[in-house]
């Protein structure tokens, strides 16, 4: 009786250990799961602020409208495009947001900010394909609506403006976001500057035009 009584009791404590054993498979299976979720929900965050851009540490975006991309064309000296062009809404804005947005809409305290603002968006990419130092600013003034908007004054995207000098054979890429007062257009005009020598600023390379991109 003694043996059988040990057996019954060895057989009980296996049975415990076997289900805690389980219990914690289970649970370390739920945390992985849980950790697998996290880091989906965080990549997928990341690709969406890194398509929004720079602007997306301002607060939330919410795209309102897209455009179509401009690409110059024919031109021997110069290679510019403009792509990514959004009418975008921002909103809870984050404390990186609050001097250039106090700056751009000519406000003394964040505590008069608006609830949301709305802004044009876009990505510009330029190339020098000729041997010497140019001017060449890109983009500079836009037209949405009836409102005319000074793009270099007027873009709250700072951090990636080198300017409009351009070594020879030297490639540029940055981003802009400009407030306008809505979003009611189907139609955005740019004047896209002259191209032209650094030394003798004779306008060889580029002459300034203007062209639209509409709604897709």
């Amino acid at each position: 009786m003694k043996k059988l009584s040990m057996l019954f009791s060895v057989g009980a404590l296996m049975l415990i250990i076997a289900a805690c054993g389980s219990s914690e498979e289970v649970s370390g299976s739920t945390d992985n799961q849980k950790n697998a979720d996290t880091k989906v929900n965080e990549a997928a965050k990341a690709e969406a602020k890194e398509d929004y851009g720079i602007i997306s540490d301002y607060g939330d975006v919410e795209v309102v409208k897209e455009f179509g991309d401009f690409i110059l064309e024919g031109n021997k000296s110069v290679d510019y495009s403009l792509t990514d062009v959004r009418i975008i809404k921002l909103l809870n804005f984050t404390e990186d947001a609050e001097m250039v947005l106090m700056w751009a809409l000519v406000l003394e305290s964040a505590d008069e900010f608006p609830k949301e603002i709305y802004a044009v968006t876009g990505k510009e990419n330029k190339k020098n394909k000729t041997e010497e130092s140019i001017e060449f600013t890109g983009v500079h003034t836009l037209v949405a609506g009836t409102q005319q908007v000074d793009m270099i004054e007027g873009d709250i995207v700072t951090d990636d403006n080198e300017g409009s000098t351009m070594m020879a054979g030297t490639e540029q890429a940055n981003e802009f976001a400009v407030p306008v007062e809505g979003t009611d257009m189907d139609t955005l005009s740019f004047i896209l500057s002259a191209a032209f020598d650094s030394e003798t600023m004779s306008n060889d390379f580029a002459e300034e035009q203007t062209f639209e991109v509409n709604a897709e």
